[in-house]
Parts: structure tokens; C-alpha cells; sequence
């Protein structure tokens, strides 16, 4: 259990190889427990090694199913890779089914997503549709906007977003330091 939260704290921090081989230690050490296979994807995703995520990714699915964190990640491979259209087929069908359960997570990415593929209307539908969204005290809406306004290169939103998202305390403001999407921000002093 220490040995895992030491290695999503590496996660957060950006240290992805000790990260890494932590995965592979709590997988040979437990291999029961899904959170080896979750900081091991993880680390592979953001280290951009995504035929290895998605192996790992698999595995997870496979030995634990049903458990929701290998869905988000997978569309989170999917995302950070490039696949946007895939990533748009696998959240379009949850938005029809259930829009209101739909996470701020997977709602940045799908809005993002379609912005990639050049579908602006169905963007701001999305980015609509979050910031509607009933907050609650486990919300991580503003950091959903802040990744969705760094895509529009939007920066003075995209700072208001973070700083909301951390004077919420929001749970997803732990990924600030190594969300890709932030790449186009990181120059500016507020971002330091």
C-alpha cells in the first residue's frame, strides 16, 4: 500500500521511471491488486510509450473487469496518442447513454477531441455542457476547463480555471505538473 502511493505521488511528480519500476514491482510483488497495473500504464502513457500503455492497459482489463479505471485510462491512451477519432467513439455512446454521468475527465477529452478533428460546434457543445455541469465537492470541472481553454489557446482562462480548480482542491490538479495539454502554457510566468 506505501510502496503504491509513493508511486502515484512519482506519477504527479513527473517521475516517471521510478514510477515505472514500481508498477512492475507491486505487479510481481501483488499481482491481485489493480494498482500496480494502473500506475504501470499510467507511467507508460506518460513516458509516450503507448503500445506499452495499451498492453498494460489490456492486462489490467483482462485480470480486473468491470474496474472503471482501465476505461479512462484506455481513452486516455487513446487521447494522448493522437487517436482522437477513437477517442470520440468511445465517448460519444456514454454522453448518449448517461450524459450527466459522463466525468469532467472524459468530457475535456472528448471536447478536446473533437476541436482536434476540426468539429467546432460539437466542441462548444461539449465545453457547454461542463461547464453546466453540477459541481460537487469530488468535481474537477475547472481543471476539465483549463485543458479545454489551453487547447483553444485561450491562456487568461486557462489560468482562471486553474487557480479555481486549486483553491477547490480539486482532485485532478494533482496531474497539473505533467498534463501534456499544458505544454503551450508552460512558458508563461503564471504557469511557474
Amino acid at each position: 500500500l506505501i510502496k503504491n502511493r509513493y508511486a502515484y505521488f512519482l506519477l504527479w511528480m513527473g517521475d516517471f521511471d521510478k514510477a515505472e519500476a514500481l508498477g512492475l514491482d507491486a505487479i510481481s510483488s501483488d499481482p491481485a491488486d489493480y494498482n500496480g497495473y494502473v500506475i504501470l500504464s499510467n507511467a507508460y502513457m506518460y513516458k509516450k510509450k503507448f503500445g506499452e500503455a495499451e498492453k498494460s492497459i489490456m492486462e489490467g482489463r483482462k485480470l480486473f473487469p468491470g474496474n472503471a479505471d482501465f476505461e479512462s485510462l484506455d481513452i486516455g491512451q487513446k487521447f494522448y496518442s493522437g487517436n482522437y477519432e477513437q477517442v470520440i467513439q468511445s465517448i460519444e455512446p456514454l454522453l448518449v447513454k448517461s450524459p450527466t454521468a459522463v466525468s469532467e475527465n472524459l468530457l475535456s477529452f472528448l471536447c478536446i477531441a473533437h476541436l482536434k478533428n476540426g468539429h467546432l460546434s460539437e466542441s462548444n457543445n461539449i465545453l457547454r455542457l461542463l461547464k453546466e455541469k453540477h459541481r460537487d465537492r469530488n468535481s474537477s470541472i475547472d481543471f476539465g476547463l483549463a485543458r479545454i481553454y489551453s487547447q483553444y489557446q485561450m491562456k487568461d482562462s486557462c489560468f482562471l480555471s486553474l487557480e479555481k480548480s486549486f483553491d477547490n482542491r480539486e482532485s485532478m490538479f494533482r496531474l497539473f505538473k505533467i498534463e501534456p495539454v499544458f505544454e503551450f502554457i508552460r512558458q508563461d510566468k503564471r504557469y511557474q
